[in-house]
C-alpha cells in the first residue's frame, strides 16, 4: 500500500511560464494509488486548449504523452497504513466530479509568480494539493522535491516506465474553439473572484480530509 507522486516537466504553454519564474526542472505534480502508473489524480486543466480554467482532474498517464519528444519525470513512493490508503482511495475517487465544487487556483498559481499567498476556499494548484495531502505546506515544487529526494523510485521519460496505449478520446482532448475557451475562462475566474468575496460557498473534501 503506497501513494505514488509524479513530478513532470510538461511541454505546455503554461508549463515553460512556470518553469520559467519558479527556474525549476518541473512544473506539474500528480498523485496515485495505482503501482501501474495508469492513471493519477491532480488540480489542472479540464482541457488541453484552455489552459486557466481547471479543477480536480483525473490524468490518465495518455495526457503527459500528448506532447512531442520524451517526457521528462521523478516518481516517489511513499508507504501507507490501510486506513490512510482508504481514505486517499475515497477523495481521489471524487476526481472529474465538478459537483464537488473544487477548482484550479489560477489566481493563486499566477500571484505566488510574485510571492503573494491567498487562500480561496475550495481552490487548489496542484503544489497546494500534493501539500494537503502530504501534511505539509510547500512553497515550491524544488522544496517539494528535495522532501521527496529519499522516496525515489524512478527518474527518466515517462515513455520508458508506461507504455502509451494511444487513446486519445478523453475529455482532456476536446476541441473547445475560440469562444468555448473564452466563456470556460471567464466562468471559472467568475468562480474564483466569488468565492474571494465570500459569495458561491462550498464544501471542500480536500480540506475536511487533510486539513489546508
Amino acid at each position: 500500500m503506497a501513494l505514488y507522486l509524479m513530478l513532470s516537466k510538461t511541454n505546455t504553454g503554461m508549463g515553460r511560464v512556470i518553469r520559467a519564474f519558479t527556474r525549476g526542472e518541473y512544473n506539474h505534480v500528480s498523485l496515485t494509488l495505482d503501482p501501474g502508473l495508469t492513471g493519477f489524480v491532480s488540480f489542472a486543466r479540464y482541457v488541453r486548449g484552455v489552459p486557466l480554467a481547471g479543477g480536480f482532474v483525473e490524468e490518465p498517464v495518455e495526457r503527459f504523452f500528448c506532447q512531442e519528444g520524451p517526457v521528462s519525470v521523478r516518481v516517489f513512493r511513499m508507504e501507507l497504513d490501510s486506513q490512510r490508503e482508504g481514505e486517499l482511495a475515497s477523495l481521489f475517487r471524487k476526481a472529474g466530479d465538478r459537483d464537488t465544487g473544487l477548482i484550479y487556483d489560477t489566481l493563486g498559481a499566477l500571484l505566488t509568480t510574485w510571492k503573494i499567498r491567498c487562500h480561496i476556499r475550495g481552490a487548489y494548484t496542484c503544489l497546494g494539493f500534493a501539500s494537503a495531502v502530504l501534511g505539509t505546506p510547500f512553497r515550491s515544487l524544488q522544496e517539494l522535491e528535495r522532501f521527496l529526494e529519499p522516496y525515489e523510485v524512478y527518474h527518466g521519460d515517462l515513455r520508458e516506465l508506461v507504455a502509451d496505449t494511444g487513446d486519445r478520446s478523453g475529455a482532456y482532448f476536446a476541441h473547445r474553439g475560440f469562444l468555448g475557451a473564452a466563456g470556460d475562462t471567464t466562468v471559472h475566474f467568475a468562480r474564483l473572484l466569488g468565492r474571494m468575496v465570500g459569495m458561491g460557498r462550498c464544501t471542500d473534501p480536500v480540506e475536511a480530509l487533510c486539513g489546508k
